[in-house]
């Protein structure tokens, strides 16, 4: 604490002594010195006007001082003043601290208390002197105020393990060990191994590489029979007379079918497959080779391909249109029918004009619209007419812009112009030839031949465009397995059909011979 006095009350001795007598007892009794009170005092009794000098800075020798108990310190106490008399406080010496002895020197009794010895070194890196009668002088300790041990005293000796060697020698023997053993174990096995081939696929699911001549050249069918042995045709089994290639599982994985519906072929060969279990679009090469997939956020049914290569697909429940226009990669780019958006699309065509023809399941008729995707006509009602349906399931276009319609609760084709005029019908009831039990899918090859999907009868036939019976492509599908049947039908660039199977725990496309020889259509 500073006193600060002005020039006004300097001659008034006993006022200030009074002042300065009433101030001491606030001091802090363990302050280290009383310099200030004793200038001032100074300062008083010589009348000048001077102020306090400033103490200097405590030196390195007494801030050293300060492990000394201040509790030692007199604190003078407080006593009247007569006038006239003038009192100067004795300050006490202070008392110095003993140094810390040099080590290797015995630093002499401090009181009753004796420094613990100092804890060994390791003997790794310092070794303690065995001797203990020859005092040494040890290097400086890094902290000079730290307690040495008294020389002379013998210090136990540790002995240190080595635990890095010992955990490397005991990884190594445990190692060498099993490496011993699996040798001595594996001499009495023989496992043999043998690279896959990067040729012959070991099931017909498996991706191998294409042939060097591309995609769309000619390949003969000892070439294809070489690469592929599903293209062979010494197939063995139910259905697989005329069979060139077959593709696709039923299975719950991501790449499988669950409840495959829709069939097109675009005109590089590519299969393009609608599945209703997660409403999927699935694409395939040539060679049965997955190259897309992607998903809607409506219900699926039947696909067909537009003059330009892109998807066509037949939607339902998706709010805004009957329709919606797919790239091959699956990217979205219209949606069309908005005012049909409420009815239930099954079947889809796209004619050789590019006018695109959809079955209406709610109304059981044919809806048309133009090649800009404009709504055009529709004709057709519910009944068992010539110009009555009973679930027209699907639909297909010939070369010549006629529409082919199967009604499916009728049992039989009916054909239609652009203009949704009646041309003829063919087929009834039954299992004979020229006879339905629930058509299906329908195609149509360059000669405007009629493709099938007879589904409960399990086969596919063949008709001429007049409805005459031509030829039945396969048949007896559910000897692959319980209810498989044909749900619909596709045609390549080189008139061989696809046809889409499908029943309990079974899901297939196969490629079956037709015009186009021992090819798929590359």
């Amino acid at each position: 604490m500073y006193i600060t006095c002005s020039r006004s009350i300097l001659h008034n001795e006993n006022r200030i002594c009074i002042s300065i007598k009433n101030t001491i007892p606030i001091f802090n009794p363990g302050f280290p010195d009383d310099h200030r009170i004793i200038s001032l005092l100074d300062t008083v009794e010589q009348g000048t006007p001077e102020k306090p000098s400033v103490p200097p800075r405590p030196s390195q020798a007494n801030v050293n001082q300060s492990n000394l108990d201040v509790r030692d310190k007199p604190v003078p106490a407080p006593r009247s003043v007569s006038p006239g008399v003038t009192i100067t406080p004795t300050v006490p010496p202070r008392p110095v601290s003993p140094r810390p002895a040099p080590r290797g020197l015995s630093s002499g009794p401090q009181g009753d208390r004796q420094p613990p010895p100092r804890p060994e070194r390791p003997k790794s890196v310092s070794p303690t002197p065995q001797s203990g009668g020859d005092s040494q002088s040890l290097p400086e300790p890094q902290n000079p105020g730290a307690m040495q041990p008294t020389p002379g005293s013998q210090q136990p000796i540790r002995q240190h393990l080595n635990v890095g060697a010992i955990i490397s020698s005991g990884i190594e023997t445990a190692v060498g060990a099993v490496g011993n053993t699996l040798s001595n174990f594996s001499s009495y096995l023989t496992v043999p191994y043998s690279t896959p081939s990067s040729v012959h696929p070991t099931t017909p699911y498996e991706i191998v590489d294409k042939p060097s001549e591309g995609r769309n050249s000619p390949v003969d069918a000892s070439q294809q029979a070489k690469l592929y042995p599903q293209l062979s045709l010494d197939h063995t089994g139910p259905c697989t007379k005329g069979l060139l290639l077959e593709f696709g599982k039923y299975g719950p994985e991501i790449d499988s079918f669950l409840k495959p519906f829709g069939l097109a072929v675009s005109v590089r060969d590519e299969f393009v497959i609608s599945d209703r279990g997660g409403n999927r679009i699935f694409v395939f090469d040539s060679f049965g080779r997955q190259i897309c997939r992607f998903n809607l956020d409506c219900t699926v049914n039947d696909v067909a391909i537009t003059k330009d290569n892109n998807i066509m697909v037949a939607v339902g429940k998706s709010g805004s249109a009957i329709m919606r226009l797919y790239s091959m990669t699956g990217h979205p780019i219209q949606s069309i029918g908005q005012h049909f958006k409420f009815d239930i699309s099954s079947g889809i065509a796209v004619t050789k004009s590019g006018h695109v023809a959809v079955t209406n399941l709610a109304a059981d008729n044919i809806l048309v619209f133009t090649e800009q995707h404009k709504f055009s006509t529709k004709f057709g009602w519910k009944g068992k007419g010539d110009q009555h349906f009973l679930q027209p399931r699907y639909i297909a276009s010939t070369s010549k812009d006629y529409i082919v319609v199967s009604d499916t609760g009728n049992h039989c084709l009916k054909i239609f112009d652009i203009a949704g005029k009646f041309k003829r019908s063919f087929g009834s009831h039954g299992n004979r030839h020229s006879q339905f039990d629930t058509p299906l899918g329908i195609a149509c090859d360059s000669d405007d031949n009629v493709i099938v999907a007879d589904s409960n009868n399990y086969r596919v036939e063949v008709f001429t465009i007049k409805g005459s019976f031509y030829t039945t492509l396969v048949k007896d599908t559910n000897e692959i397995g319980p209810d498989v049947k044909p749900i619909n039908v596709g045609i390549t660039t080189n008139n061989n059909v696809a046809v889409l199977l499908y029943g309990t725990g079974f899901a297939q496309v196969r490629i079956f011979k037709w015009r186009g020889g021992n090819t798929v259509g590359f």
